[in-house]
């Protein structure tokens, strides 16, 4: 073999060998900026398992506040569920009721849960998914996994 093989080949090997260092530790330090499981939801635990590597939620952070104090709920996903129909897995699992109305064009309109009902000291019942103020009735808002829900029996923010 020629010297300027040699050269070549030994320039490549150093080269693939700089690469998978650099790719090492560019992986560790990402890997050592990922939030340690359960910490997501301060204070709440999520379901997760390894699959392939990755971190895929199999459940629903779930919270109900009263306005006196908040609970939080196990939730199992499954794929049509949406926070109406967690919200009464959750009271028929825990036992409390949920009065509601159902209006055709809208959706569903939650009017108590529990023992607290709308319009006491002028709060209402709203959820809010992933921070978000729900824009549409609770029966139309599609869960994902890893969706955290709360409802807040507060008075309506003002648009």
């Amino acid at each position: 073999m020629s010297s300027k093989k040699i050269f070549s080949i030994s320039f490549i090997a150093v080269l693939s060998i700089i690469i998978v260092v650099a790719g090492v530790y560019f992986l560790s330090q990402q890997y050592s900026q990922l939030p340690e499981l359960g910490s997501a939801l301060p204070g709440k635990q999520i379901v997760q398992e390894i699959i392939s590597g990755d971190f895929l939620a199999k459940d629903v952070g779930y919270e109900i506040n009263n306005g006196q104090g908040n609970k939080v709920y196990e939730f199992d996903y499954v794929a049509s569920s949406t926070v109406f129909s967690a919200l009464e897995a959750i009271g028929q699992k825990e036992d409390f009721a949920i009065t509601f109305k159902d209006y055709p064009e809208m959706g569903v309109l939650i009017q108590s849960i529990g023992t607290t009902t709308n319009g006491t000291d002028n709060k209402y019942w709203q959820y809010w998914v992933n921070g978000v103020l729900g824009e549409v009735a609770a029966d139309k808002k599609f869960l994902k996994p890893g969706d955290r829900v709360e409802w807040k029996f507060d008075i309506a923010p003002s648009f």
